[in-house]
């Protein structure tokens, strides 16, 4: 199995895990408990499991995805550097055209 068809697979299985949990706590959320009771299965948790089940482990021996991805906090806190940076630098060219328009017409009605 490639590399990248194993990170595929792993990012697959985070996304179903997501989604049981979204099903869980919409069913929690909801207003009306099911007819059916605590342990009807929704579709995210049927593919839950097949997915589970036909996945090989990766090797080392470790599970694969479930712990949260480190590089998805290191993505987050560059986008807000990169935000940020970006926000200062149109803040710093707004200054600096109004100040050079507070200059022309400082030098024109001299």
């Amino acid at each position: 199995m490639t590399e990248r068809l194993q990170k595929l697979r792993e990012q697959r299985d985070i996304i179903l895990r997501h989604l049981q949990w979204l099903d869980q706590e919409i069913a929690r959320e909801g207003p009306h408990p099911s007819p059916s009771g605590i342990g009807e299965s929704t579709p995210a948790a049927c593919e839950l499991e097949e997915s589970t089940t036909t996945t090989p482990a990766p090797a080392g021996g470790k599970p694969a995805a479930v712990l949260p991805d480190p590089m998805e906090d290191t993505h987050v806190r560059s986008l807000k550097n990169d935000v940020r940076k970006g926000c200062l630098l149109y803040f710093g060219i707004a200054w600096t055209i109004l100040l050079a328009l507070v200059g022309v017409i400082y030098l024109i009605y001299r």
